[in-house]
C-alpha cells in the first residue's frame, strides 16, 4: 500500500508516520521528529489514483514529478495529479502531505466550486511559496484532518473528514488566487527585493550561503535585506538562507 513504501532513517527519534482511512485519505508526514529531519528515499512510484498536497516545514525536499526534478524549501506548497511518476529523495526536511483518491478530490474541487483546479495550470503539479502565516493555516488543517482519521470508527467519519479536506482545499485556492493576483499587481520594491532574494537562493543555495553574497548580488546592505525579510517573512535573512541550507 501506499503509506509501507515510505522507508526512512530509524534512530531514537520519530521518522515519517502515516496514517490512512481506508485507503482513500492518507496523512505522512515526519513532524514529530526532535532533532533535525532527514528522509531517506521514501517514494518511488507510478501515482495512477491519489491528488498530493505537499508542503515543507523546513529545509529541502528533493521531488521528482514526471522527470521534472524540484528542490522544494520551507513554506512550500506543492500539488500533484494522479496519472504520475512520483519520486522522493534523501532530503533534509520536515514536511506534511497528504493523498486523497482521485474521485474524491473531484467531489471536493466541485463541492467547493474550484475550477481553477482542473485547468491547465493545475495539469501534473503546481508549486508555489507560501508565507510564514500561510504555512501555519495549512498545517493546522492538516493536523485536525489527521486527528479525525486517528479517531475510532463511528458512522459520520468520511463525512467529517472530507468536510475538513474540503476547508484545507478552500484555504489552498485562496492563497492560489492571492499569489495570482500579487502577480499580476505591481509590487513594491521591497516586494521586489523579497521575491528576487528567494529566486536567487533557490539557484544558488548548494554553492553560496554567505549573506554578504546575495546583499551584494540585490546592490542592498546585509541589515536592509534582514529588515525586508523579517517584516515579509518573520524572520532575518540569514534565518531563511539556513532554513534553505539544512
Amino acid at each position: 500500500m501506499l503509506h509501507s513504501n515510505f522507508q526512512t532513517a530509524h534512530d531514537e527519534q520519530k521518522s515519517m508516520q502515516a496514517v490512512s482511512y481506508q485507503e482513500k485519505f492518507i496523512c505522512i508526514d515526519n513532524i514529530g521528529q526532535v532533532n533535525a529531519p532527514h528522509i531517506t528515499t521514501c517514494l518511488d512510484e507510478e501515482n495512477d489514483n491519489y491528488h498530493y498536497v505537499i508542503v515543507v516545514l523546513q529545509g529541502t525536499l528533493d521531488i521528482t514529478v514526471n522527470g521534472n526534478r524540484l528542490a522544494l524549501h520551507a513554506n512550500n506548497y506543492l500539488s500533484i495529479t494522479p496519472f504520475t511518476h512520483i519520486a522522493i529523495g534523501a532530503s533534509a526536511a520536515k514536511i506534511f502531505m497528504l493523498a486523497v483518491q482521485h474521485h474524491i478530490m473531484s467531489d471536493i474541487f466541485e463541492s467547493i466550486d474550484f475550477h481553477v483546479a482542473l485547468s491547465e495550470q493545475w495539469y501534473v503539479y503546481h508549486h508555489f511559496h507560501l508565507t510564514v502565516r500561510e504555512t501555519d493555516v495549512l498545517l493546522n488543517d492538516y493536523l485536525r484532518l489527521k486527528h479525525e482519521m486517528q479517531r475510532q470508527n463511528y458512522t459520520l467519519q468520511e463525512y467529517a473528514i472530507r468536510a475538513g479536506m474540503a476547508i484545507l482545499i478552500s484555504h489552498i485556492c485562496s492563497i492560489s488566487e492571492a499569489t495570482q493576483k500579487s502577480k499580476e499587481t505591481k509590487l513594491t520594491r521591497q516586494e521586489t527585493l523579497f521575491y528576487q532574494f528567494l529566486d536567487l537562493l533557490d539557484q544558488q543555495y548548494l554553492e553560496h550561503r554567505s549573506l554578504k553574497h546575495y546583499a551584494t548580488l540585490l546592490h542592498t546592505t546585509p541589515k536592509h535585506l534582514s529588515q525586508i525579510t523579517m517584516e515579509m517573512a518573520r524572520r532575518n535573512a540569514s534565518k531563511v538562507i539556513e532554513e534553505y541550507v539544512v
